[in-house]
């Protein structure tokens, strides 16, 4: 199988996968956690960040890497510092981020 038809599968069944159960779930006020990368091989987790920083290397417009070892709330504000930098006519209506807080 290539990269992009099992990049596409994988998509393909994540859509399926939230409007059937994650999205009735959240709507019912249910917690949701997605645990099935989780239980995938070190190995398997080392790929994928090796990917991820190739990625942000060659494509540092596309692609950024934020340090997992500071603490979330850290990492969400420089996720928000850098979409405000990057779209900035996301401040000029209401923000994504109160729109996601709300729903």
């Amino acid at each position: 199988m290539t990269p992009e038809t099992e990049l596409l599968l994988f998509e393909a069944n994540r859509s399926q996968l939230v409007r059937e159960k994650i999205q009735p779930a959240l709507w019912r006020g249910e917690w949701v956690i997605r645990d099935r990368m989780e239980e995938e091989s070190d190995e398997f987790h080392e790929r994928v960040i090796r990917a991820y920083r190739e990625l942000a290397e060659n494509e540092p417009r596309r692609v950024i890497l934020f340090d997992e070892r500071i603490s979330p709330d850290k990492i969400e504000n420089q996720v928000w510092n850098t979409l405000a930098q990057r779209f900035p006519d996301l401040g000029k209506h209401q923000t994504l981020r109160t729109k996601l807080q709300a729903s």
